[in-house]
C-alpha cells in the first residue's frame, strides 16, 4: 500500500504510463530519502520535515542551483517545488551522479573551503525571507537530555568527562553567535557529494537563519576528522583558511575556533543523548581528544 501511495505521488512529477522503480537511500531526523528511477528519469524522492522546512529547501534550491554548488528541484506537471500527502511533505530533487574517487587532506580542504564559501557568497547576498523553523539540536535541548540521560547512567560517564564538558558548556555561553543568516545548519562531509562536475552540496533538512560561522566550523571539522594523518592537520586549515578566503572573504579565526569547539560540544551532547552508554567513553574521548589537539593548532 505505501508503495501504490508513494507512485500516485511521483506521478506529479513523473509520467504515467512508465514504470517507477523506488530504491531506498537513507532515513534522516529531518527527511527520507529515495532514488526514483522511471524511463529516462532518475531523481531523488525527499520526505521533508515540514511545510515550512520544505519551503526553505525550495529558496535555497532556487538561487543554489544555477550557481552549480546543490542540485536543482524539478517542479511538478503544476509548477510546484514539493507537494502534500496525507499530513507529509515531499520534494522530487535532480540526481547527481557520485564519484568514488574523492579527493583527501589538503586537496580535500582547497576544494571544501572554496565551495562553502561559494555557497555562503550567494546566500549572503541574497535577500532570502525563510520561514522560522527551529534548531532540531539546540544546546539548550541537546543538554537537557544529556543530563537527564547521565542521571538515568550515572556510571557511565566519568568525572572527567564531565568536567571537560561542563568547561565547554561554560566556554559556550560567551559565544556569539547571529540568527539572521541563511545556513545549511548540519554543513559536514556526510551532506557533501563528489559528482564529474566537481562537488555539490545537499540535504538542507535542517537549513534554517542562523549563523554562517556554525556552516564553516562544520564543514572545516568535518573535513579534519575524515584524515587520519594527523600531522596534515595544521596543512588543511591553512588550506581552509585560504581557499575560503580567495573565494569570499577573510575568516576571523578566533570565531571560527569558538565555533568549532560549539559545534564539537554538540557532537559530545549528541552521543550522550542518541548512543547506548556502553558507548560514551569512548566516544566522548574521540571528541575531547580532537578539541584538544586543534586547540594546539589555533591557540599554540
Amino acid at each position: 500500500m505505501e508503495t501504490e501511495r508513494l507512485e500516485r505521488i511521483l506521478r506529479q512529477w513523473l509520467p504515467g504510463e512508465e514504470p517507477i522503480i523506488i530504491e531506498e537511500i537513507h532515513s534522516g531526523i529531518s527527511s527520507h530519502a529515495r532514488k526514483i528511477m522511471c524511463g529516462e528519469t532518475q531523481g531523488i524522492f525527499r520526505e521533508i520535515a515540514s511545510e515550512a522546512q520544505a519551503k526553505i529547501e525550495s529558496k535555497f534550491a532556487d538561487v543554489l542551483a544555477p550557481q552549480g554548488i546543490a542540485p536543482g528541484l524539478r517542479l511538478t506537471k503544476t509548477k510546484a517545488a514539493y507537494v502534500q500527502d496525507q499530513g507529509q511533505f515531499y520534494n522530487f530533487q535532480e540526481y547527481l551522479q557520485p564519484l568514488s574517487d574523492k579527493p583527501r587532506g589538503v586537496e580535500l580542504a582547497v576544494y571544501v573551503g572554496k565551495t562553502v564559501a561559494r555557497m555562503q557568497k550567494v546566500l549572503f547576498h541574497k535577500r532570502m525571507t525563510l520561514p522560522v523553523v527551529p534548531d532540531r539540536f539546540a544546546l539548550r535541548q541537546l543538554k537537557q537530555k544529556a543530563q537527564s540521560r547521565i542521571a538515568g547512567f550515572p556510571t557511565a560517564i566519568t568525572a572527567e568527562h564531565q568536567a571537560a564538558i561542563q568547561r565547554l558548556l561554560q566556554d559556550s555561553l560567551i559565544i556569539n553567535l547571529r540568527e539572521d543568516q541563511p545556513i545549511h545548519g548540519d554543513l559536514g562531509l556526510w551532506n557533501m557529494l563528489w559528482t564529474s562536475s566537481g562537488l555539490r552540496i545537499i540535504d538542507f533538512g535542517e537549513a534554517r537563519l542562523g549563523d554562517g560561522y556554525f556552516d564553516l566550523a562544520a564543514s572545516l571539522s568535518s573535513c579534519i576528522q575524515s584524515e587520519p594523518d594527523h600531522a596534515l592537520y595544521p596543512l588543511m586549515i591553512e588550506a581552509f583558511l585560504n581557499s575560503y578566503g580567495d573565494t569570499y572573504q577573510a575568516i576571523d579565526q578566533s570565531k571560527l575556533w569558538a565555533a568549532i569547539r560549539f559545534w564539537l560540544l554538540r557532537g559530545v551532547l549528541a552521543v550522550i543523548s542518541f548512543q547506548t552508554p556502553e558507548n560514551w567513553d569512548a566516544l566522548i574521548t574521540k571528541y575531547l581528544d580532537f578539541i584538544n589537539e586543534l586547540n594546539t593548532i589555533f591557540k599554540p
